[in-house]
């Protein structure tokens, strides 16, 4: 007997910040008095006068609020379930999207799953179970761990956001980002709004995870139960290091792309004859007998160039081929 498919909608909506557990930063005030401690106490004269400390009144900078932000998280999901004494199935089409709490960092997630099993006749059963996702990832430079440049090592925002002097400016009026008035004060470590505004860091990737098995009841007690499991995935990177000069005191001499892609294909199948009677409550026989294989493979290819036209320009053919890297390997 058959019964009605059920069809069921969830969806939420939700916020992500900071914990309490916040990293309390000197104001500008607060930093000018230590930086003259710290010179007093080592006694080393002070580099720089109070006159020079003019041009930063009324500045004070929270490099933490000028990277993060209040992240967002949406998600949805539909199922359709139902079937008869001789089928059943189940069906999920599900979607989530993020928007990080540093600025520029996302991530998203499209799922589709399948599970159904079906009584063929008395003697055979059938099942199989699918899941199929593409996932994209927006994020700091080399937060993936994978592929990347020697230049985005350490430019993660949020520590660069720490480690930035209160006296520097995020932007100037024009809109133009903030340059260094006097490096002696600031220091020379790019500016973390420009990572976030400019770096490139994009992961995509495609999956598929199967599994299909069959019973088959042979005779009284004696079954056959062939069972297969395929994994495969698809990764996609793509990193950007822009050439970044501002007012010739803080600089990224020259840009770099990087592209990363990585296969794996992962498989195993296993057949099992069972046999399990009972005779009469007196005796009872129970054998096992199977058999098992498996193949895994995964190969990347990887390659990197530096100084493309422009900024614009993120390719790898756009690169100076002189400067070029590439990688390549595979595991079985």
């Amino acid at each position: 007997k058959g019964e009605r498919p059920q069809i069921t909608f969830n969806t939420y909506t939700g916020i992500q910040q900071q914990s309490n557990l916040t990293v309390d930063l000197l104001n500008s005030d607060q930093w000018i008095e230590l930086d003259k401690e710290s010179y007093e106490n080592a006694g080393i004269a002070l580099p720089y006068s109070d006159a020079d400390l003019v041009q930063y009144d009324g500045i004070n900078t929270d490099w933490l609020d000028v990277v993060t932000q209040l992240g967002k998280v949406n998600f949805y999901d539909l199922s359709l379930n139902g079937g008869s004494d001789q089928s059943t199935y189940f069906f999920s089409a599900n979607y989530r999207n993020e928007e990080g709490i540093i600025k520029s960092t996302s991530a998203n997630r499209i799922s589709l799953r399948l599970n159904s099993n079906h009584k063929i006749t008395n003697f055979i059963e059938l099942g199989e179970s699918l899941n199929i996702y593409n996932r994209n990832i927006s994020g700091n430079p080399n937060s993936s761990g994978i592929g990347g440049l020697p230049s985005t090592g350490g430019n993660n925002p949020y520590t660069r956001a720490i480690e930035k002097v209160p006296l520097s400016r995020p932007y100037e009026e024009d809109g133009s980002y903030g340059y260094i008035r006097n490096s002696t004060i600031e220091h020379r470590f790019l500016p973390p709004n420009v990572i976030t505004n400019e770096y490139v860091n994009s992961t995509g990737i495609n999956g598929l995870i199967g599994n299909l098995f069959l019973n088959v009841n042979l005779l009284d007690g004696l079954k056959f139960t062939p069972r297969i499991n395929l994994e495969y995935s698809m990764l996609k990177n793509s990193q950007f290091v822009p050439s970044v000069v501002i007012r010739d005191t803080e600089s990224v001499a020259k840009n770099g792309v990087s592209k990363y892609n990585r296969s794996v294909v992962h498989w195993n199948s296993d057949y099992m004859l069972t046999y399990d009677k009972d005779f009469g409550g007196i005796h009872r026989i129970s054998a096992l007998l199977g058999y098992s294989q498996e193949e895994y493979s995964s190969e990347n290819l990887g390659g990197t160039r530096y100084e493309t036209p422009n900024n614009e320009i993120q390719y790898l053919n756009a690169g100076d081929a002189s400067t070029s890297g590439n990688s390549n390997g595979i595991s079985e």
